[in-house]
């Protein structure tokens, strides 16, 4: 089979390997395994990488804004910030949808604290 390449809207692309179509079913090469793909496994692959791209793309704008980004966990954020700067600049930030989904809705629960919580 040959590889398929997807264009994300960010313009970042990523591949299946080796794709193989027959017997009305797609099979993709993974590290250790082949596995079957449909429209749904499409789908969820698309969406998650798009909101990679959204969630990098705000990254790289708090620290634009001279935010410190400690680490990052799955969809969080933890911040070091000086105790002058307010949540609402903070969500301002995250919540600007980047240039190319300008459409796409953003929401961010905010937590402020001296230490780090779930």
């Amino acid at each position: 089979g040959g590889n398929m390449t997807v264009k994300l809207f960010s313009g970042r692309t990523y591949k299946y390997f080796d794709v193989n179509t027959g017997e009305g079913k797609a099979t993709v090469t993974l590290p250790n395994r082949r596995e079957n793909l449909y429209g749904g496994k499409f789908v969820e692959n698309q969406c998650q990488a798009e909101a990679r791209d959204a969630f990098a793309d705000r990254l790289l704008a708090l620290e634009k804004a001279g935010h410190n980004c400690l680490w990052h966990i799955y969809d969080e954020y933890v911040l070091e910030v000086d105790e002058n700067v307010s949540a609402a600049e903070i969500r301002e930030i995250i919540m600007t949808s980047p240039e190319w989904a300008a459409d796409l809705p953003l929401d961010v629960d905010i937590i402020e604290s001296q230490h780090y919580c779930k």
